[in-house]
């Protein structure tokens, strides 16, 4: 009940992703630009980021 109090409290909830959903998320937020930066990076994988993250990178290729 206390729960439901709180809610009402601030007008809503606090909506939880898994962490896999949290990566998917961030990714689709970033532009092109960005995404190749992180794919430029020394050492980058992407079968090791889509092993970690659920994430298969394109543009990287």
């Amino acid at each position: 009940m206390e729960k439901d109090e709180s809610k009402k409290l601030i007008g809503g909830y606090l909506k939880t992703y898994t962490y896999q959903e949290a990566c998917k998320n961030w990714w689709n937020g970033m532009d092109d630009e960005n995404k190749a930066i992180i794919c430029s990076m020394p050492n980058f994988d992407a079968n090791v980021f889509k092993e970690i993250t659920g994430i298969e990178v394109k543009i990287c290729g």
